[in-house]
Parts: C-alpha cells; structure tokens; sequence
C-alpha cells in the first residue's frame, strides 16, 4: 500500500513550506527506514533544523540550498509501528519559523510456511506455521493467528517470538484428531492493520508430507531442442535433459533441468557444450546418481564415441568419461538405455546408423573400471540354414529397447525383420545376469507384431507392443520371459509408426505401468469441433496389480514426438515431448504433471468414476457412470450428493443425486441424428463430469471428477435414421 501524504502549510514572514511531492522518497513503511525530502523554506534557514517525527523521536538535519534559492530539508528515520504521523520541522533559530507533514506509515508484510505434523501429536501441542514479520521491530502482540484442522475444527493460534531473522515467530496450536489420517490444515495470520498471510499445514499420519497434488494442464515450455529424456526420483523431482543449438558456435550442447514437483520452472538449469552427436539419455540409479549417455562427435577423439557424465549430487556437479564405444565415420543414436541393478553396468543401445538401416550396436560400459566398454551387434544370428525348426531360432532381429527385469537379469526386446515372414514378430533376449555376467541367448519369439519398448522394475516388468500401425497400442505383463494377455489400450487415430517416438512405458518401483501415445482421433478431446492441426497425448496409469483406468488427454498439440514418462514411487510423474513451435519454427522441449481426470488419490482411499460398459469407446449407449470409493474401510469417505453435467448433444446434460445410488446413465440426444445422411462410422464424443461432496471424518470436502466418453466406435451404419 503506497504511503499517502497529507500537507500542512504555517506561513511566517520568512518560510513558506511548498506542496510540492517529496522526491526520491520510498513509501514509509514500518520497522524500514524511510528517507525523503520534508520541507523546502523559502528563504532557506540560516541554521540546522529540528525534524520531529511525531512518535517522541527527533533528530537534526542540515538544509541544502537549491540552485533556486530555495532551502531543501532531508530527513531519514525508521518508524516501529505503522500508522498516521504528524512530522515538525522547525528553524532551530527562530521557534515559529517551522512546517508541518502527514505522513501515513505502512504495515509491513508478513509472510508464512506451513509446517507437516504427526496428527497424533496435535493434542500436546504442535508448530503449524513460520512466521517472517518483514518489520525487524515487530512484536508477537501485534498478530493474530486463526487455525482451521481442516477436519471442521477452528481454534485461535498462539504465536511467539522464536530465534532466527529479526520479525520471527511461530504460530502453534493443539487439538484432538478423530483418527490418524491426512488433514490439510489453514493457517491464517492478521495484523493490527488488516494485512494477512496465509500457509497450509499437513497433519499425517506419520508426520511425513503427502504428496503436491499434479498441477493438472500446466504445460511448461524448457526453450528450443530437441528428443527430451526424463528421470524422476523418489520426490517427484524430474531431472530432463535435451540437446539443444550451442550457444555462441556451430554444432549442439545437452541442456539439464532439475524440475521439483509444483515448481513452474528450473530449479538448476545448466548448458554442457560436450559436442552432443545425438539427442542424449538420462538415467538414474538406486543410490540416486545421475548418468546423461551421449553419443558424441567429441573433436578430441577422432572418430567420436560416447560421453558419459556422472553427478552424486542430485545435478548440482558433474564428471566426464570418454569410452571408444559406438565410433567411427559413421555413429548411432542412443535408441535406448539401462543401469544394472548392482549400479555397476550401463547398457546403451546404439542405432539408426543410416536411415532405414537395421544394424544396431549394444555397448557394455563398466562403470567402476574407467573407460572399459565392449560392443555387439546384439540382432545378428548365424546364417539361415533352410531348415525351418532351425532358421526360427536364427532369424535377425531389429532391436529396440533393452532393460532389467525383476530378477536382475539384462534383457533386450525387438521384432524379427525376415520379409518372407510376412507379419514381424515380437521377441525377447537375455544377455547379461544380475551381476553383469555375459549371457549367449537366442532370441525367443514371443507374439506377432512390432516392439516400442520393454520396461522394468523390481517389482514387475511390462512389453508395450501394436501388432499394426492401425491398431494402437497393447501392454503386456512379463512374467520371466512369457507374456501375459495383451492389453489393448487405445487405436482410434494412433500415431506410432513414424520415425519419432510417439508412445513410451515406464513400470514404477511398486509395479505400476504408466504409457503415453499420440492420437489424431477427435474423441480424444472431449469437445468439438475438432482441429485438424491439434493431436492428443494420451496417458493412462495402472496401478500395481490392477488394470489401467480410463484415459486422460494431458495435453493438445500440433504436433509431438520423442514422448516420455517416468513417475515417483507414489505413481506421480511427468510426461515430456518434442514440439513443433509455430511462432519460430522450431522444436521445443514441453513437460507437464502426470495425472488422471477421473480419479482423486485421498489418503489410503480413492474416488473414481466408473463405466458401464467401459470408457474407452463405447458400441452403444446408454452408459452407466458411477462413483466408487475404494480403500480400507476404516477412514472411508462417505459420498453425500454429486452434481452431474455433459457436453451438449448428451442427455442429460445436468442432474443431481442426492442419495445413492449415485449414477447416471448417458444417452446420445437423437436429435443429433438429425439431417445425417452420411454413412460408415459415425462417432459422437462427450465429456462427462461429476463434482462430488463427500465427508471424510466430520469434515466436508469436494472433489472435481471427468472423463471423455467415445460412443459407436467401430461401428458401421448402412443408414442413419
């Protein structure tokens, strides 16, 4: 709030106080020191001048003749409180020769940081919030803290001075939990003046922090580059890398982003001019070091290789290796790369030598013996004998992803590229064990159809697969080297045959599978009409041991590739792309949360809508949608009303249940129908949404679900009537 001035004028024979606006002066505020011209005397004073500055201080100054003739009087003084001061300055040689000033003084602002507590600890007494007075002269007596335990409980808080930066104080509280669960807890402050800060606490039910709920939608632009690689740790941090033009010569660097979750932007953002010959890989081992792999056109070594950087600190330094491994006149991109489970080998899959060639080369780098590194060919196989109970064993392969499965064992996943077979087929191989040791393996084919990638975590391993380019994408659970049943998991307007990466699969540290494609399919947006120069990025999450849920679209593009996932533990993560920019022409670096529109995590329990028959494209309607709560029971939120509407073209388009069951059934309006005369596939594409009021303890909550709903996907009409 800006000071405001109000000015008085006492008029002698000698001085007159002008009304003029004091230059250069900040806005008073209290507990700062405030600097500013006070008076002007015109003749100016012969002698210094006593300033009173209308709180029982005073101090002297010395007034400065202007070029005018004018006298200019300066003052600087720190008020400790704020409010309304009448300010005297007066000729020390003539009593009655003085002038007055109303000077309005701030508030400082004050600002706080909620803490998290054990739930179970609130009845003794616990911190909720910090507290930073920017007026160092504050005292605890001049704020008010209120605290709301966000289970419909409110109490007043105590705030007392703590040590730490002049104007620090702890706001605490106590209060009685009706259960050990997760509260989100609303601390407000106030000062005498009206001025507020806000914070929010956590109450859990081991005093740990919950998760930041994703920021759904936001899509952050990292600048020009090119394929992005994404790992995430165990806090949700995502640590993205990118090659991108070189900043001041010719040829292209790595660029590294450390991105917490909720930040709207790097955390560390650094540019490594290393020569990058391809778009790099990010990987991060069980103990928490980062490796960037870099296929590397490195000047120093003639013919190039790959360039290995280590950080143990989370990004903030990092070392150099050089290994002579995919060299020569001619080197590939990194089509893929894994760590070891014992953190001691890095396995990175070289390819793309010439394009439409089929050779790959799998380096071996051992990463406690600087500089050792071997390489294969890992596709070849001995020469075709004619016989084909033998031949099928010796088929070469186009390999394309490589990882560790549960065991440890080193496996690597692709399709065999014999023409004369006419459908290629899905295969596995394994060639390393847990403790790095070489495995000599044949290829075991597996299913018909091509391999995007293949991916593992302690707990489990999945394949993700599409056994035609029209056919979308399927996941399969890998349980030793047999796969489970397909999963399909969307086909409408599939885009994953390109030369870029349009899909990926990440299997999380509980087991969790996570994947991403990219559709042209207007059902992917939920609403019309649809643009034909926007496409979909599609996500859908499995939870460990269970089926995937409904699809999300997180973000529409123009136009995406090299997509990549990763996730925390908890499942959470991040989804980064390639992206044409219109405005420059140039492709861009986008990141945005992972997250799922229909469902809501709430502590151990979760709300979701559910379908019959399912979301992903309906061959009929009507569609039954439901609320469900799921999680053990003690602690179960208890639905009370939800609030229903649907795009337009939908009946009906709005309703409200107030008792269970609480379900809707979704019909086409067939006055849609009307003036159709077109025949074939006709897809009519509706976003359902539920706003949903439950009660979780004694207090009450509410929760935004949607979803896109697709009906008569693949169905063919002779007529339409």
């Amino acid at each position: 709030m800006s000071a405001r001035r109000a000015w008085g004028i006492a008029l002698t024979a000698l001085a007159v106080l002008a009304a003029a606006p004091i230059a250069s002066a900040a806005d008073p505020v209290e507990g700062q020191r405030f600097t500013g011209v006070v008076a002007t005397f015109d003749p100016p004073v012969p002698m210094a001048v006593t300033i009173d500055w209308g709180d029982g201080q005073t101090s002297m100054s010395n007034p400065v003749t202007l070029p005018s003739g004018k006298g200019e009087v300066t003052g600087s003084h720190i008020y400790a409180t704020h409010g309304s001061y009448s300010v005297k300055v007066t000729d020390q040689a003539k009593a009655d020769n003085y002038a007055r000033l109303s000077l309005t003084v701030d508030d400082a602002p004050i600002t706080a940081v909620g803490t998290t507590f054990p739930a179970a600890a609130a009845p003794g007494g616990v911190v909720v919030a910090h507290v930073i007075d920017q007026n160092p002269l504050g005292v605890a007596g001049a704020l008010k803290a209120k605290i709301d335990w966000g289970d419909g409980a409110t109490s007043d808080g105590t705030i007392t001075a703590v040590a730490g930066p002049a104007g620090s104080f702890d706001v605490s509280g106590s209060h009685t939990y009706p259960d050990a669960a997760t509260y989100l807890v609303a601390v407000t402050i106030t000062s005498n003046d009206g001025g507020d800060a806000k914070a929010q606490a956590q109450a859990t039910a081991d005093g740990k922090p919950e998760p930041d709920p994703p920021d759904k939608g936001r899509i952050l632009d990292m600048g020009r580059g090119d394929d992005p690689s994404l790992a995430v740790d165990a806090e949700g941090t995502a640590h993205l890398v990118w090659s991108a033009p070189a900043p001041g010569r010719d040829g292209d660097a790595v660029v590294y982003c450390e991105l917490p979750r909720g930040a709207k932007g790097c955390k560390i953002k650094r540019t490594f001019l290393v020569d990058a010959f391809q778009p790099p890989v990010i990987l991060r081992d069980r103990t928490g070091v980062l490796y960037i792999v870099i296929s590397s056109s490195n000047r120093a070594q003639i013919g190039g290789g790959t360039l290995l950087m280590t950080s143990p600190d989370n990004g903030a330094s990092w070392t150099y290796t050089f290994y002579p491994v995919n060299s020569g006149i001619f080197q590939g991109r990194i089509i893929d790369a894994t760590l070891s489970q014992n953190g001691r080998f890095l396995y990175a899959l070289f390819g793309d030598f010439v394009p439409g060639d089929k050779l790959q080369v799998l380096a071996t780098i051992s990463l406690d013996r600087s500089g050792l590194g071997t390489e294969e060919d890992p596709g070849k196989t001995a020469p075709l004998t004619g016989d084909a109970t033998i031949d099928l064993r010796r088929i070469p392969y186009s390999v394309r992803s490589v990882a560790v499965l549960p065991d440890g064992r080193v496996a690597l996943a692709g399709w065999d590229t014999d023409a004369a077979k006419g459908v290629p087929r899905a295969a596995i191989r394994v060639i390393a064990d847990a403790d790095g040791n070489a495995i000599d393996t044949p290829w075991s084919p597996i299913r018909a159809g091509l391999v995007f990638k293949l991916a593992g975590s302690p707990r489990s391993a999945a394949m993700l697969t599409s056994v035609g380019c029209k056919k979308g994408v399927e996941v399969s659970a890998l349980r030793g080297l047999r796969l489970g049943a397909p999963r399909p998991l969307g086909a409408e307007g599939f885009l994953g045959c390109g030369p870029n990466v349009n899909q990926d699969l990440f299997v999380d540290s509980a087991g969790g599978r996570h994947v991403v494609w990219q559709s042209d399919h207007d059902g992917c947006l939920g609403t019309g009409p649809y643009a034909d120069d926007r496409t979909c990025i599609i996500y859908r999450r499995a939870r460990p041991g269970g089926d995937f849920g409904p699809k999300t679209t997180i973000a529409t593009v123009p136009s995406a590739s090299a997509l990549r996932v990763a996730t925390a533990p908890d499942g959470v993560g991040w989804v980064a792309w390639r992206e044409l920019e219109k405005k420059d022409n140039q492709y861009h670096v986008r990141i945005t949360p992972t997250f799922t529109s229909s469902e809501q995590e709430l502590g151990k329990h979760r709300l979701a809508l559910s379908f019959t028959p399912g979301s992903e494209c309906a061959k009929r309607d009507p569609v039954t949608i439901g609320v469900r709560v799921s999680g053990p029971q003690d602690g179960k939120p208890r639905v009370q009303s939800v609030d229903w509407s649907s795009t337009a073209g939908f009946l009906p388009r709005r309703r409200t249940d107030s008792s269970a069951p609480f379900a809707m059934r979704l019909t086409v309006d067939r006055r849609e129908f009307d003036g159709l005369s077109s025949t074939g596939s006709i897809v009519f594409t509706a976003t359902v949404r539920a706003t949903v009021h439950y009660r979780a303890g004694a207090a009450r909550h509410t929760a935004h679900l949607a979803q896109v709903l697709s009906f008569y996907c693949n169905i063919k009409f002779d007529t339409v009537r």
